[in-house]
């Protein structure tokens, strides 16, 4: 068994897509619903699949660069733990989309067993290292007022030589992972002493499953480990040349499906590349396999 662990506040509609395209016998699927999100139909969601189970989580109000994020992924985590054994967990978004069927999804990852999914980009610089380096109070979305508190933050703790990290290399990369069942364990049983590292961290859920792997017996089980912006270890598209990351179009319709990843990300209710890739994939287009 496998279960997807999905992280969801908008586009509801790319959500029962999602659900659908991961509906198989052998998926359960957890669903995280962002607390500020009023009158979601949970009753209805967990009637779309035939063959797999949904289930959701307590709710969180997740705030972007906030280690509420990290916490939603143990809700998820913590959830499917209570529900079963699953050899994978597979953390996407509510608008990241499977680019092959659920058969061939699972039947990829059981070949793959034991190795961890995680992606590592290029070493940070220095502005992103004192992310993690230094205390922040100010987290959330990058308004200016976070801004200037944030540069203010930084320049006392440079002035007073603060670091939280004492020696440990920085790791970070996308948030989006397929754990082991041994990693994932690994994570509940430190979730303390990762939650004292990363808890004043800005955007600490790009630090989370890097560092934590990096520091743990898990490091020689990682997929393809190189540290690459470009480089799609965690089998997930997404371009970050275009945007942060670029929303995707019908236009990026080949290169999307002929990357050779499981999932891409990210998708909008506002053009029809989600039904596109939809029915592409219900379909098992050939020129794509």
């Amino acid at each position: 068994m496998q279960a997807y662990l999905i992280m969801a506040h908008n586009n509801f509609d790319i959500l029962e897509k999602i659900i659908k395209m991961l509906d198989y016998s052998n998926h359960h699927i957890f669903i995280h619903i962002d607390s500020k999100v009023d009158k979601f139909d949970f009753e209805y969601f967990k009637a779309i699949p035939n063959n797999s189970k949904v289930v959701f989580t307590d709710r969180l109000s997740v705030k972007w660069g906030d280690y509420s994020m990290v916490e939603a992924e143990y809700l998820l985590l913590k959830k499917a733990m209570e529900y079963g054994n699953y050899a994978y967990f597979h953390l996407i978004s509510g608008v990241d989309m499977p680019l092959k069927s659920a058969e061939k999804l699972y039947k990829f990852y059981e070949a793959n067993y034991p190795n961890n999914f995680i992606h590592f980009a290029n070493k940070p610089n220095n502005i992103e290292e004192s992310r993690i380096k230094h205390y922040h109070y100010f987290t959330g979305r990058r308004n200016l007022l976070n801004r200037a508190a944030t540069k203010i933050e930084q320049f006392i703790q440079q002035l007073l030589k603060v670091d939280r990290l004492k020696g440990k290399n920085i790791y970070r990369g996308s948030q989006w992972y397929s754990i082991t069942d041994e990693f994932a364990k690994y994570l509940v049983d430190n979730e303390k002493s990762i939650e004292n590292q990363l808890k004043h961290t800005l955007i600490p859920d790009e630090f989370f499953a890097q560092m934590a792997i990096i520091n743990s017996p898990f490091r020689d089980k990682l997929y393809k480990f190189t540290m690459d912006d470009d480089v799609k270890q965690n089998m997930h598209f997404v371009d970050w040349k275009r945007g942060n990351p670029y929303t995707l179009t019908e236009e990026d319709f080949d290169i999307v499906m002929s990357s050779g990843c499981m999932f891409a990300r990210k998708f909008t209710s506002q053009n029809n590349l989600s039904n596109i890739v939809f029915n592409e994939v219900n379909n098992e287009g050939e020129q794509y396999e």
